[in-house]
């Protein structure tokens, strides 16, 4: 993490994004493995061929998408007296204004932990993506109630850390202008 004039940078881990990078590649190999071999056993064959091929086709993405930010040279997040710029992951929203946000909480979903950003103007943020990640987006939106998750899975920076960081900095932007700010 970088602090610069009230402005906080976080950077991409290189090496977390590298493994998840690889963990997506093992993904899609197991996914051929069943297309090729379709392995006999207690499940239909039609079936292990949905999940080889849906297996092939989701975590190839993630790859392709993993294998692009490893040449991404910007930080994972900006935080500074106009907002966050989020481009931590794969469904990074990029710059979201302090004035946008509603509110924050920090969410486990199935293991992983989020910090949810709930926005005034949600359809917006949903509309800067592309027509998969827009889908993707949308789908957690429904969800969480929010289109932004930001996790620091890419980021070189452990999540009790980024939420410390994240809740901090928002709560010094409510306090400039005048609302309390009850955190429990």
């Amino acid at each position: 993490m970088n602090s610069e004039n009230s402005r906080i940078i976080i950077l991409l881990s290189k090496i977390k994004i590298f493994l998840l990078f690889l963990c997506s590649l093992a993904f899609v190999a197991c996914g051929l493995w069943i297309i090729i071999t379709q392995p006999e056993g207690r499940y239909n064959k039609y079936y292990l061929l949905i999940v080889g091929i849906a297996a092939v086709v989701f975590f190839g993405m993630c790859a392709a998408a993993l294998f692009i930010k490893l040449f991404d040279g910007q930080p994972g997040l900006i935080i500074d007296e106009r907002g966050i710029t989020d481009n931590a992951g794969t469904f990074a929203a990029g710059f979201i204004p302090w004035t946008d946000i509603t509110g924050i909480e920090s969410v486990k979903q199935a293991s992983q932990k989020f910090i949810l950003v709930y926005v005034r103007n949600p359809e917006e943020y949903v509309n800067r993506q592309t027509s998969f990640l827009a889908k993707k987006i949308k789908t957690g939106y429904k969800y969480s109630g929010t289109p932004i998750a930001i996790s620091a899975n890419g980021l070189k920076m452990k999540f009790a850390a980024l939420q410390a960081v994240v809740f901090n900095e928002y709560d010094k932007y409510l306090e400039r202008n005048g609302i309390s700010v009850n955190r429990e």
